[in-house]
C-alpha cells in the first residue's frame, strides 16, 4: 500500500507539474481587460445582486456574477502585492503567468480532492483511483476544447472552474454536516455566495436542492434549521435565475421553441462525434455497465437513487438550455461552459460505477480503467504547444521596459486572445497592466 501511495503522488507531481508549465506558457484571455474595466466594475459593485436593476427596468451585463467578478479582481489585484518587491521587469512578467498558472492548478485538485472525498474519506486504493477519474474532467483546448470544468481562459476558470469546486464544496457541507444551526447558517452562506457566480450557478442549486427536498421528505426528515435554509436558498436561486435572464447581452431569440430544440440537439451531436474526449467517455461507460453485467453485480437501492437524482439534474440542466437567452458565440444553445453541469452528472456516474467495479478486484477492469486514463490524458491533455506566449511576453517587456511615459501599440502586436489590436482595447489593457502592478500610474497605452 505504501509503494502506491508513493506511485499516486509521484503521478499527482509530475501532472500538475506539466500542467503548470502549459498553463503558465498560455496567453492571457482577452475577456480580462473587459471585465476588469472600471465602468464594468462600477456597474456591477453599484448593483451587485440586482435591485436597482429590478427597480429602474434598466438591463446591465453579467447581472448574477457578483462574486465571480470579485474573486477575479481580488487574484488580479494581489499579483501586485507579491510584484512590489521585485525589481527585474522580466520576473514581474513571469511571476504574472506563473501565478494565474498556480490559481488553475490549486482549482483542478481541490476539484479531484471534493469528488473523490465523496466517493472515499482515506487514501486508499478507491479514492486514488477516483482522483485519477476526476483528472480527466478537465478541459485544455479553448473554448470549444473536449471536455471538463477548467479552462485555458482565467476568466473562465472563475467564472466556471471555481464555482464548481465551490458547489462540491456545498454538497459535501449538506450531506455531511451535522443539521445544527451554526453549520446549517455556514450551508446557507456557502449556497448563497454560489447562486451569484454566474449562469450555470443558479440553476443547478435549484435543481440540487430540490431534489435533496426531494429525497429527504421521502426517506428521511428534516429538522427545522436546515429545511428552512434549504427552502430561502431555492427562492433565491430562483430570483438569481430571473436577474440573469435580463443580462443586457442576451438577444431576443427568433427561433421558434421547436427550432431552438432541434438547435440543441444539433449542439449535441458535435460535441459527441467531433470531440474524442466524449467518445472516450461514453466508451468507458459502457465498459463499466457491460462489465457489471457480466459480473452479475446488482446497485444498491441507494447507488441507483443516487443515479436516478443525477440523471433527473443533467436531464433538467439540459432541457433548460434553450430557454436560458441566445447568444451569438453559442449559436447551439449548449457549449463547454453550459456543460459543466451535465459533466458533473457524468463525473459522478462513473466514479459510483467505479465503486462497485472496483471492488470486483478483476485484473481486466483495472487494466482497461488505466488505459482509459492514459488515453484520455494523452489526447485531451498533452498535445500541447507548452509555450504560446512568447510573443505576448515580449510585447510586455516592451511595455515595461520603455522610459517613455506614453507607450504606442502597433497593430502587429499580439496581446491576449486579441485577433488584433483595436483603440477601444488599449484603455482597457493598460488598466489590467495597472491592477496587477506591471504598468505604473504615470504610464500611458495609446494605439498607433
Amino acid at each position: 500500500m505504501l509503494r502506491k501511495r508513493f506511485l499516486f503522488v509521484a503521478f499527482i507531481i509530475a501532472y500538475y507539474g506539466v500542467l503548470f508549465f502549459h498553463f503558465s506558457g498560455q496567453r492571457l484571455d482577452g475577456d480580462i481587460p473587459n471585465l476588469m474595466a472600471n465602468s464594468y466594475q462600477q456597474e456591477i459593485s453599484k448593483d451587485p445582486f440586482g435591485f436597482k436593476m429590478l427597480i429602474s427596468g434598466t438591463k446591465h451585463a453579467n447581472s448574477n456574477r457578483y462574486f465571480s467578478f470579485q474573486l477575479q479582481h481580488a487574484i488580479l489585484s494581489s499579483v501586485s502585492f507579491f510584484t512590489q518587491s521585485i525589481s527585474s521587469i522580466f520576473f514581474k512578467i513571469d511571476f504574472l503567468y506563473s501565478y494565474l498558472a498556480i490559481v488553475k492548478i490549486i482549482t483542478h485538485f481541490l476539484f479531484c480532492l471534493l469528488f473523490s472525498l465523496l466517493f472515499s474519506r482515506k487514501l486508499n486504493n478507491l479514492f486514488m483511483v477516483s482522483f485519477l477519474i476526476s483528472s480527466c474532467f478537465i478541459q485544455i483546448k479553448s473554448w470549444y476544447g473536449a471536455f471538463g470544468v477548467l479552462d485555458n481562459a482565467f476568466t473562465y476558470v472563475c467564472f466556471y472552474g471555481i464555482p464548481s469546486v465551490l458547489f462540491l464544496g456545498f454538497v459535501h457541507l449538506i450531506i455531511k454536516l451535522p443539521n445544527r444551526l451554526l453549520y446549517t447558517s455556514l450551508i446557507f452562506i456557502v449556497g448563497f455566495v454560489f447562486c451569484f457566480f454566474g449562469s450555470y450557478t443558479a440553476p443547478s442549486l435549484f435543481l440540487f436542492l430540490t431534489l435533496y427536498l426531494f429525497y429527504f421528505f421521502t426517506l428521511e426528515r428534516i429538522k427545522a434549521p436546515h429545511f428552512f435554509a434549504v427552502i430561502i436558498l431555492i427562492i433565491i436561486s430562483c430570483y438569481s435565475m430571473y436577474i440573469g435572464s435580463q443580462n443586457i447581452e442576451t438577444l431576443p431569440d427568433q427561433n421558434s421553441f421547436v427550432a431552438r430544440y432541434v438547435l440543441l440537439l444539433k449542439g449535441t451531436f458535435h460535441l459527441l462525434f467531433h470531440k474524442i474526449c466524449f467518445a472516450l467517455i461514453l466508451g468507458f461507460v459502457l465498459f463499466q455497465l457491460h462489465f457489471l453485467r457480466s459480473k452479475k453485480v446488482q446497485l444498491s437501492k441507494n447507488a441507483k437513487a443516487i443515479i436516478f437524482a443525477l440523471f433527473i439534474f443533467g436531464l433538467g440542466i439540459y432541457i433548460s438550455l434553450p430557454l436560458a437567452g441566445y447568444r451569438p458565440y453559442r449559436p447551439f444553445y449548449i457549449r463547454h461552459d453550459m456543460f459543466i453541469p451535465i459533466a458533473f452528472c457524468i463525473c459522478a456516474f462513473v466514479l459510483i460505477l467505479n465503486q462497485v467495479a472496483w471492488r470486483q478486484k478483476s485484473m481486466i477492469y483495472k487494466t482497461v480503467l488505466f488505459l482509459f486514463v492514459l488515453v484520455f490524458h494523452l489526447v485531451n491533455v498533452f498535445p500541447w504547444n507548452i509555450s504560446t506566449n512568447e510573443v505576448e511576453k515580449s510585447v510586455l517587456k516592451r511595455i515595461l521596459s520603455s522610459p517613455a511615459k506614453t507607450i504606442v501599440l502597433k497593430t502587429t502586436d499580439e496581446l491576449l486572445s486579441w485577433d488584433k489590436v483595436e483603440t477601444w482595447r488599449v484603455s482597457e489593457y493598460e488598466n489590467t497592466l495597472k491592477i496587477v502592478g506591471l504598468l505604473p500610474a504615470s504610464k500611458k497605452l495609446v494605439f498607433e
